[in-house]
């Protein structure tokens, strides 16, 4: 596993700046992550449920009947500070692949890389540094605020 430094990310953004709504849409939880002085921003994907509710969407779909579907929440967005857990409210799961490419093309990572990766993400605007960690590209994804000693 190599630890890779790359650019710094601004998270100054605005829906009216020409950006990509995913980029924004990561800028602002990085964002929110890094004003609420979180220690962990954790991004999860709980893949036998997304599986199962693909299957489900699916069969719905030819059948035209969106009436009883529910969508379960498999996309988990959690913050952590001094122990403490704060999940965000479930997100699309297709979101989840998208906001790891988002950080990923930041740390210059691919993102169809197998296997455990770690890098080194800096942002600006507000100013921080975070290790970025998965084993598991498609289920995880960790970001692990580095504090000034």
């Amino acid at each position: 596993m190599e630890a890779i430094m790359s650019q710094i990310l601004d998270l100054k953004c605005s829906p009216n700046d020409g950006q990509i709504p995913t980029v924004i849409l990561t800028k602002l939880m990085l964002r929110d992550a890094v004003n609420k002085e979180a220690d962990y921003l954790i991004f999860e994907l709980d893949l036998q449920l997304h599986t199962k509710a693909e299957a489900e969407h699916d069969k719905m779909r030819k059948n035209g009947d969106y009436s009883n579907y529910e969508f379960p929440e498999v996309f988990h967005i959690t913050f952590k500070k001094d122990g403490n857990e704060s999940k965000k409210p479930s997100a699309p799961s297709n979101l989840f692949d998208l906001i790891v490419r988002v950080l990923l093309n930041v740390v210059e990572v691919p993102y169809w890389k197998k296997g455990e990766i770690s890098a080194e993400l800096e942002t600006g605007n507000p100013s921080s540094k975070w290790i970025i960690e998965s084993k598991d590209l498609t289920q995880r994804i960790q970001l692990r605020r580095i504090r000034a000693t």
